[in-house]
């Protein structure tokens, strides 16, 4: 053997022992990421669990929802309906990926007793693959019991259309689902259907005695409606028939009278309690798109004749959650209101404004 062909096959075996190293050290760190980030997911869920109430668990969740996602409320809901089956098939995953795992290191890590470098790679390459679902499997599972915590464990309701049983929340699931994937869903529907989908929402809300998310509590901003302007709302008084309002107080509507201009806004309620509406200064209805803080809520119970469940199902989610995301603020919940009704209280326009549309209504009901 020539000394050129000895220096060949030496730089050969440092080229394949320096890339055994350097894979095994690729090896080492993708098992180093791996605990981290399921460490990271595992943490960040028991955390969001005890401390946010599972708020950010949810929101990923309803994010998921909507970007069409759909198939992780419908694995969350087989994982409720066969836990047993769920647990099997999760099992027999990982199971399936060891035996892959021993199987590849079997056939390419070593050739004979020696180590190679080609071996090596091919072994990485399998355990970075199995790592990352590994992780993704597991966020699937965090991911599915989350969702099965919030929305579908619970007092259960008989589903008339099949005659199983199913939880309150997973039935208010399926119509979130419903609006998610046609954001005209209830705008579409007759006025006596959406009658009896708010009908439907408040019975399974009742049942599971107030809204067990943000995002239940925030489908009030989808069946909410009401005349589109002032004039439109002024107009429903001199109907002989079809839904009633009633104009509130300023003292009643203060949590609707926030900011520049909020002292001259006008709420108005349905006869049951169950719709608001509230227009601005130029006689807008207030929306979830143009005033997210003084808009018009939905009430899953009536403010009057229910006053305790209002409480429970309305009042006390808008301080936990707000109208919509990020809309709730200290500021504004302890001394917008009072602040409001002193702004009221001293702007004779604003006054003269309420006391106008006020008599106007007296006039066209005769009261």
């Amino acid at each position: 053997m020539n000394r050129i062909t000895k220096v060949v096959r030496g730089l050969g075996r440092f080229i394949n022992r320096t890339g055994i190293f350097v894979m095994r050290s690729v090896n080492v760190v993708s098992f180093l990421i791996t605990a981290i980030l399921i460490i990271a997911v595992l943490g960040a869920y028991f955390a969001d669990k005890y401390f946010a109430k599972g708020y950010y668990v949810d929101y990923v969740i309803q994010y998921a929802m909507n970007i069409n996602f759909a198939w992780v409320p419908e694995l969350a809901r087989y994982t409720y309906l066969y836990p047993v089956e769920s647990l099997v098939i999760v099992g027999s995953l990982f199971i399936i990926g060891f035996v892959i795992k021993l199987a590849a290191r079997r056939a390419f890590v070593r050739k004979g007793q020696r180590r190679t470098f080609i071996g090596s790679v091919a072994n990485v390459v399998i355990n970075v693959v199995l790592n990352l679902i590994l992780v993704v499997t597991l966020t699937g599972v965090v991911g599915t019991v989350g969702l099965v915590s919030h929305r579908y464990s619970g007092p259960e309701i008989r589903d008339q259309g099949t005659g199983d049983y199913r939880s309150a929340s997973m039935a208010i699931n399926q119509i979130l689902i419903a609006i998610e994937k046609d954001p005209n869903y209830v705008t579409d529907l007759t006025a006596t259907e959406r009658e009896q989908l708010r009908q439907q929402v408040n019975h399974l809300v009742d049942v599971q005695l107030g809204p067990k998310s943000p995002w239940e509590h925030y489908l009030r901003n989808r069946l909410n409606e009401g005349p589109a302007t002032l004039d439109e709302m002024m107009a429903t008084f001199t109907r002989p028939q079809g839904l009633q309002w009633i104009l509130l107080a300023p003292s009643q509507a203060a949590y609707h009278m926030l900011g520049p201009d909020g002292e001259f806004n006008l709420k108005f309620v349905s006869a049951d309690g169950l719709l608001e509406a509230v227009y601005n200064k130029a006689g807008t209805l207030l929306t979830e798109e143009n005033d997210p803080v003084n808009m018009g809520t939905y009430n899953f119970a009536d403010p009057v004749t229910q006053p305790n469940k209002h409480s429970t199902y309305d009042v006390l989610p808008y301080y936990q959650w707000g109208n919509t995301p990020g809309t709730w603020s200290i500021a504004n919940e302890v001394m917008g209101p009072i602040r409001a009704v002193e702004r009221y209280s001293s702007n004779a326009a604003a006054v003269a404004r309420y006391e106008t549309f006020r008599q106007k209504i007296a006039a066209a009901t005769g009261q």
